[in-house]
């Protein structure tokens, strides 16, 4: 009876007190209706808040996905002698959340360098041998950061992101050509949009949640160290030979 009741109490412990590991996530997509934003505008866009009644939030981390879209920058040489240029163009966004987790990234174009011959026809027409241009498709930039305090992640209503954006467009050109004036230039800047996920880790007491049921590795090594130590008296006292009278 007692080998069973040692057996029953380390297995017992190999289930006690279980830690529930658990992920939740909420995203938005951030595009103007489907028209997308204009460089230089900006706005407001709402994440769900985190009920405490599911649990113990223990890590908040906001993803914030940029795309750019479309725009383009041509130069035209305007010089008598051929050079070489780089032409770089897209938009900076910036977010602001209450709960700290501020950045900014910058989805962008970047041309390799290219030879421009020199001026052919006097006019800044941004065609032939004598131009390039840079084509703008679609780029995307993440950033993410956990936030710096859960409180403001906590409750039944939403939080609240700002967001702005301005597009940007640079040349560089090379000698001959990195004189003032021997370039000209023509912008189209992108547009923008916007997808934000938060991600909720918490520990829950419950059975609920998408992170399932996992065992605390220490409560896991402790059980099975007592489980051993249980099997290996049970089988001591198997083998322990009978005193003669």
């Amino acid at each position: 009876m007692k080998r069973t009741w040692m057996i029953g109490l380390a297995l017992g412990l190999l289930g006690a007190s279980p830690a529930r590991s658990a992920v939740l996530d909420y995203s938005v997509v951030v595009n103007n209706g489907g028209a997308n934003y204009a460089s230089g505008s900006g706005g407001t866009f709402d994440l769900p808040q985190f009920d405490d009644e599911l649990g113990t939030l223990q890590s908040v981390m906001l993803t914030v996905t940029g795309h750019a879209y479309g725009g383009s920058l041509a130069v035209d040489n305007e010089w008598s002698a051929a050079g070489k240029v780089q032409l770089e163009l897209g938009t900076f966004i910036a977010v602001a959340s209450p709960g700290g987790e501020d950045f900014t990234f910058a989805p962008s174009w970047t041309s390799p360098l290219t030879t421009v011959a020199a001026d052919e026809d006097g006019t800044a027409d941004f065609a032939g041998a004598d131009a390039t241009i840079l084509n703008g498709t679609v780029a995307t930039d993440v950033r993410s950061a956990y936030a710096v305090s859960l409180d403001a992640n906590l409750g039944a209503g939403t939080i609240t992101y700002s967001f702005l954006s301005e597009g940007f467009f640079s040349v560089l050109p090379l000698s001959p050509l990195d004189v003032e004036g021997r370039l000209a230039e023509e912008a189209y800047l992108p547009t923008y949009s916007l997808t934000a996920q938060i991600t909720y880790e918490y520990a829950s007491s419950g059975g609920g949640g998408g992170g399932g049921t996992v065992p605390e590795p220490g409560t896991l090594g402790m059980g099975l160290a007592l489980a051993g130590l249980a099997l290996a008296k049970w089988g001591f006292h198997r083998r322990r030979p009978r005193r003669q009278e």
